[in-house]
């Protein structure tokens, strides 16, 4: 009977019977719940299925309702994406996760709906556990799959996180065709193109998930466009953008391991901002700058670093190694015996002014963590 309903709604033209046509679906909904509660979730969509599939046969051999039949179809699957208890869905979708990822990766959430206009599964109160990462959570998480990616078995589409560190997360990822692959040949390295852009990000949160020692508190926002090998045996390119605002670091002490403890200074810039393109393990710092006019202490620096990142058992990790930068530092004479420590490493750079002094010079190193080398800037 109420397959009948669901094919004649799609025949006749008139309002009446596709508001009938929407009761045919919200009962099957309640069978498919009823089914998913006493049996499982897989019972459930079988329900559904079994009662679809002859009103899809019908659709593909019966070319004189095609065009009916399509349009009750279509309503039909707007009202099962509406009325479709999802949140039934929650353990069932926790539990495949868990298992893709070998028990690695735990997520749950408080409620699952879906945009069947977009595309998109929108997650509510996110909450994702590893072993690899702390626990992190995010207010809403939207996932929206890239269709092509899907029928190629490859990765691709968007995800959209709010309240995630306090502010918001947008990442697109497409995957690179390949081309083919020659017989006997090794298959290709999966590269994907990466589009990623934070804003309003909290440090605080980032120092309290991943438990930094360092009291950091500001606002960071960045950009990011990057070519990626999954399996990081070619290394990354591309270009970064990083923005903090509001920078606050109370006087606290650091524990080095070539100079021991180390006191620091309260300081708090108005804004740091970072521009740089990574090539073949290289970060070339076009742009960098620390504080504003009016900050106590304000630096551009310029210059490169070797960066690459290694993938140990899964765990992606960066290699920082040589570096070689040239740095404009300006101090207020307000502020210079606050940070008087350091600056004694290149106060033979130093160029007096009525209200600061001003220190320009080079700094180099084999490695990060070896002893730095102070020159006079080029």
């Amino acid at each position: 009977m109420s397959f009948l309903l669901f094919v004649y709604s799609g025949i006749l033209d008139s309002t009446y019977v596709y508001i009938i046509n929407g009761l045919v679906v919200i009962g099957t909904i309640l069978v498919a719940k009823d089914a998913s509660k006493n049996q499982s979730t897989y019972t459930a969509l079988l329900t559904i299925g079994s009662l679809l599939f002859p009103f899809i046969i019908v659709l593909y051999f019966d070319q004189k309702w095609r065009w009916k039949i399509s349009k009750a179809f279509a309503f039909s699957i707007l009202f099962l994406a509406l009325l479709f208890p999802f949140s039934d869905l929650n353990d069932f979708v926790t539990l495949q996760i868990s298992k893709i990822t070998n028990n690695q990766v735990f997520v749950q959430f408080d409620k699952m709906s879906v945009n069947p206009l977009l595309m998109n599964l929108n997650l509510e109160n996110v909450f994702v556990e590893s072993s690899s990462f702390p626990s992190i959570t995010a207010d809403e998480l939207s996932i929206r799959p890239s269709i092509s990616a899907i029928m190629k078995q490859l990765p691709g589409g968007s995800v959209k996180a709010k309240g995630l560190f306090k502010g918001d997360l947008d990442v697109s990822i497409a995957s690179i065709d390949a081309g083919k692959v020659e017989e006997g040949a090794p298959p290709k390295p999966l590269k994907v193109n990466l589009d990623a852009e934070g804003q309003n990000i909290s440090l605080k949160e980032i120092k309290d998930v991943f438990q930094i020692k360092l009291p950091f508190k500001g606002q960071l926002s960045f950009a990011t466009v990057a070519t990626i090998d999954t399996s990081f045996i070619e290394q990354p390119e591309g270009e970064v953008t990083l923005q903090i605002s509001k920078f606050e670091l109370p006087s606290t002490t650091l524990n080095t391991e070539m100079m021991g403890s180390v006191n620091l200074p309260e300081i708090n810039l108005g804004l740091i901002e970072l521009k740089g393109k990574l090539n073949a393990g290289k970060f070339l710092i076009e742009s960098g700058k620390i504080g504003q006019g009016k900050d106590p202490l304000s630096a551009e620096i310029k210059g490169d670093m070797m960066l690459s990142f290694t993938n140990f058992g899964g765990q992606i990790r960066p290699i920082i190694g040589a570096y070689n930068l040239t740095i404009d530092l300006k101090v207020a004479n307000s502020y210079k015996d606050n940070v008087k420590f350091f600056l004694n490493f290149f106060d033979q750079y130093k160029k007096e002014s009525a209200d600061s002094a001003n220190y320009k010079f080079a700094v180099k190193a084999a490695a990060m963590g070896m002893p730095p080398q102070f020159l006079p800037a080029p």
